[in-house]
């Protein structure tokens, strides 16, 4: 079954799951200030607000007749962050809810009613340290099945 709009609706998905997520990192108390970044809307280096990050690092996607696969490369950064302390509670937090056969609602991009699942295939790889201009920052990799149920309303 197709969706229209199909890739509006996983990227919206994805950006919910950053939100929800930097919430719990919050709540947890790794974290009192957090920012979500979409990555791939910088076109060019720059430089990192002051403050914790997560976001989409990067993001594919592949459409097929019946579901849909999404690689996503989620992106984490922390600031003042003494040999990366906080920064690993972050990932361990992150890749507990992104474990292969983890599943998740996938929302309509439009009235934000679930419209079916997301599944995570196995894979999931949290990535070496990458270097930005003023600090680190480190992708999980992640490949997700997207099954839609219906369409939305």
């Amino acid at each position: 079954m197709s969706i229209s709009n199909a890739y509006f609706h996983v990227f919206k998905t994805l950006l919910k799951f950053c939100t929800d997520t930097a919430n719990e990192i919050v709540a947890a108390g790794y974290s009192s200030n957090i920012e979500f970044i979409n990555f791939e809307e910088q076109s060019t280096i720059f430089v990192l607000p002051a403050s914790d990050v997560f976001g989409i690092g990067s993001f594919s996607f592949q459409p097929m007749k019946e579901q849909y696969t999404s690689h996503i490369g989620f992106a984490v950064s922390t600031i003042n962050d003494e040999h990366l302390f906080r920064h690993a509670q972050f990932i361990d937090h992150i890749v507990s809810k992104l474990l292969p056969g983890a599943n998740f609602p996938l929302y309509s991009a439009d009235t934000g009613l679930q419209i079916g699942s997301m599944s995570v295939a196995d894979g999931t790889t949290v990535r070496f340290v990458e270097r930005s201009e003023d600090r680190n920052i480190r992708l999980i990799l992640v490949t997700l099945i997207s099954t839609p149920k219906y369409h939305p309303v």
